[in-house]
Formats: C-alpha cells, structure tokens, sequence
C-alpha cells in the first residue's frame, strides 16, 4: 500500500500537478477495470463458506488426501493427481491455498478468484496488443464478458481442473503476444498439467502463430525466421507431458462404432446425438447465442466497411486452438457438464474485441458491458428465454432451474453412457453436476441450513437426513 501512495504522488507530480487530476485520468483509464474487480470480488464473498458439492468435493478430498504425502519421486505423483487427471500444476496452487486457508477449502476459493482477476487483467493487455490503438475502458469493458461469465462468476465456488485451465490458457496466450519468454514457457507448463487436452490448446495455439509467419513472410516476401529460438522451449512441458501419458495414461481411447445416443465413455466418437448437444451448450447456453449474434454481426459490419482488425499470428494462433478446443469438445465422448466448456470463456472476449473495434466509441463499450451484465445476472438466476425453452428444466421446489443431464450411466455395461432413448434412468442424474450451469444450485445447500435451524433441538430429537442433493463423501 505503502509504494502505491508513492507511485501516484510521484505519477502526481510528474505528469498531472494535482492528486485530484490524477485520480480522474486514472478513473477514466482504469475506471471499469476497478469497478468489475470490486465487484466480482464482492459477488464472490458469499460462496467462501458453501460446501463443495459432487464432483468438486471428489477432487477437494483428493486433494487433502494426497497433501504433505509426497516422497519426493517422479516415479510416484499421484498425491498430485486430482481425479485421476495429471493436474500437477493446478494441484500446486489449490495446495498454497488450501495451506494458507484450509478450513473449508476457503484458501482454494480465495486462490480461484485472484486466478480470475489476474486472467481478466491479462485478457484485457491481450486485446490491448491484438487490437492496438483503442482506449483501456474498451479492452477492460470486453474482457468484462470473462470476468462475469457464468463458467467463471457462476461456477467460482466449486473445484474442477478446466476453470484454473481457462485462466492459464488466458495468461499464456498475453505471455506468448508480450514476448514474455519465461512466463511463456511456464503457462504453457501450467496448461500441459492442469488437465489432459492443454497439451492440445498449446500445440494448435503455436501451430497457429506458425502459420501466420509462413503466411504473412510469404505475402511480405520477408525472409525472417518463422520460429523465434525461445519458443523452442515452449515445447519442452509437452514432451513432460508425452513421457507422463506414457507412464501413467489417463487419457483419450477410441470408439469407431459408437450409436448416436449412447456410446463409451471418454472415448473419442463420431456421436450424432452427443455434438448436436454440445453444439447447443457452446452457442446457446447462458446467453451463448446473443454474444455469438453479436460477434457475427460485428464481424459482417466491420467487413462490409472494409475495417476488419488486423490479423496477426498470434490472433492466428488463438483461432487454431479455438478450433481445436471446439473440435475436442464436439467429439471426445464424456459427461456433457458445463464446466467442461470454461477455455470458451477466454475466446469469448477476444472474438468479441475483432466484432467491436471498428464500431464507434460509445458502442464499443455500451455493447461488451451489456452482455457482461447479462451475464452476470445469468450467473445468480436463469432469465435468458432461449436456454429456458431450449434445455431441460427441473423441478427445485418453488422454481425450476436447467439441468444439462443427457445422458445415464448403463447398469448392464460398465463405461457406457445411454441416453432416455436407449433405456437411459435419468431420475438420479437430473441434480449433481448437471445443475452446476450457475449459482441457483447453491440454494439447496441455504434451504438445508435454514431448515436445519428451524428444528427444536432436545435429548430426544434425531435427525435423519436423505441425501437429496449428493455431495460426495459428504452424504455419509
């Protein structure tokens, strides 16, 4: 705090004259990065003391269980491994959280949101460097559709692998744009062993900024290397990365003759009936498709004024992993949750800019920050009407909220998921992960406290609870 007074009464009298004068110019460069961090932060606060639930508290038990359990050998990393997933380097800052705060897993919480923020300050400094010559508040306003996206505002509570994947993939791609050699190499370390397909992200990402090279050298006749020495390096965690697959797989598989509606679990599957539902949890869920009308109409605006953004190879870059995320996400076979979809929430914003940064002053900021509040909202409650008509909606006592559950786990064929067509029981399945789309969830856990309250406890009460909503080992 102390070298903050200093840096803005040096700022004060070097370049403005007065603390007043500062404190405006730095208000309207920064003004909306403050205000959306404070308030995120502020949303955020009351889900410190909720309880992780299904999977979230499989991967937190895991985590507790394996910690201070290390031998030290290469040879033997499973207290390191969450969910059977070679999450190394997720595990190393969920454990600095989990020691500093360990009650509850609120260190594990308190560490997620300062991996949002910095993800939302390094997505705004990317958009700074792919679309240069716009004003702060736009890159801060459009980076706002991460910060308050329901992936990110309304899944924050929980633990899983693929919300710490998104805000690595974030830091790495401003680190890969700002030559950033070190923190390069070391995100793209983080992405590889956070969870599986980061080692894919990676590869297309630089396959991309390749290509843009070739390309771009070729048209400009330019006889500059395509592959600049240090970016060798970034391929050093990915062959880290082939050498644990190899000793330890947990990964990937096959499955050629897979039905539309049913087939084997985390295989990779032509699935008719499992893409078109994914298709619809990309484009449409929690106000998907608004932002993807908007981009699209931003895009064909900007065309049609011959304005489109410059494209450069890391923009190329980005758009290659985009693709493959979307193509590893339509086609490896697993449980439709939503939370499998969090890398979106970094491309998001980043389409949005392209759509954007020709459009005028005023639009350029009245746009991103509408849908960033939309989202926002969308993160406490479901008020968009397309999700609501397009999904399917469970009875939650006085409301319904959405649950994404497709399919059911085969009691006759272990690995096989089948869905209502095939014989499919989806009365156990409708709740746990699949509600986990926001925060209305959350409600059953306040019920359950306030119901509790509510007893005359004495000598002679017991209390029998059924597990209505699972909550891992918890239910026992």
């Amino acid at each position: 705090m102390l070298s903050t007074v200093v840096w803005l009464w040096r700022l004060r009298r070097r370049e403005y004259g007065s603390i007043w004068l500062t404190a405006k110019v730095l208000s309207r460069k920064y003004g909306i990065c403050t205000v959306a961090i404070l308030l995120f932060v502020l949303l955020c606060i009351p889900t410190l003391t909720l309880l992780f639930k299904s999977d979230s508290y499989t991967y937190f038990s895991m985590l507790i269980d394996g910690a201070g359990k290390w031998n030290f050998s290469l040879c033997d990393m499973w207290p390191f491994r969450i969910g059977y997933h070679a999450s190394y380097g997720y595990t190393f800052f969920a454990l600095l959280g989990y020691y500093v705060a360990p009650w509850q897993g609120l260190g594990i919480r308190i560490a997620h949101i300062i991996l949002a923020v910095t993800a939302y300050c390094s997505i705004a400094a990317t958009l700074k460097k792919l679309y240069a010559g716009r004003t702060n508040s736009f890159y801060f306003a459009v980076a706002a559709c991460f910060l308050f996206n329901p992936l990110v505002l309304g899944l924050i509570q929980e633990m899983n692998l693929d919300f710490p994947m998104a805000c690595f993939l974030a830091l790495f791609v401003w680190a890969h744009c700002g030559e950033k050699k070190v923190l390069s190499v070391f995100f793209a370390a983080l992405m590889c062993f956070s969870k599986e397909y980061g080692v894919v992200l990676v590869f297309f990402y630089a396959t991309g900024v390749l290509v843009g090279r070739l390309i771009f050298g070729i048209l400009n006749s330019s006889s500059d290397s395509i592959v600049k020495p240090w970016e060798l390096c970034i391929g050093i965690p990915a062959l880290f990365f082939i050498v644990d697959m190899l000793l330890q797989p947990s990964w990937g598989g096959s499955s050629a003759g897979a039905q539309s509606g049913l087939g084997a679990v985390n295989t990779f599957q032509i699935n008719i009936d499992y893409i078109i539902f994914r298709l619809k949890e990309l484009i449409i869920l929690n106000f998907q498709w608004m932002a993807m009308l908007v981009i699209l109409c931003g895009l064909a605006i900007s065309a049609l004024r011959h304005r489109l953004a410059t494209i450069t190879p890391s923009l190329v870059g980005v758009f290659f992993s985009m693709m493959a995320y979307g193509a590893l996400t339509i086609l490896y076979f697993t449980y439709p949750h939503y939370r499998y979809l969090a890398p979106s929430a970094v491309y998001l914003p980043i389409l949005l800019g392209a759509a954007c940064s020709s459009l005028s002053n005023v639009v350029q900021l009245v746009i991103p920050l509408s849908i960033a509040l939309l989202f926002g909202v969308q993160s406490f409650v479901s008020i968009d009407p397309i999700s609501n008509q397009v999904f399917r909606r469970v009875n939650a006592g006085n409301g319904d909220i959405i649950s994404l559950a497709r399919y059911s786990d085969d009691p006759y064929r272990q690995g096989i998921l089948i869905d209502e067509e095939h014989g499919g029981d989806l009365s156990s399945e409708v709740f746990r992960d699949y509600v986990q789309n926001n925060r209305e969830y959350t409600l059953f856990q306040q019920c359950f406290e306030d119901l509790l309250m509510a007893i005359d406890y004495g000598d002679a009460v017991g209390l029998v609870v059924y597990p209505i909503y699972p909550l891992g080992n918890q239910e026992n």
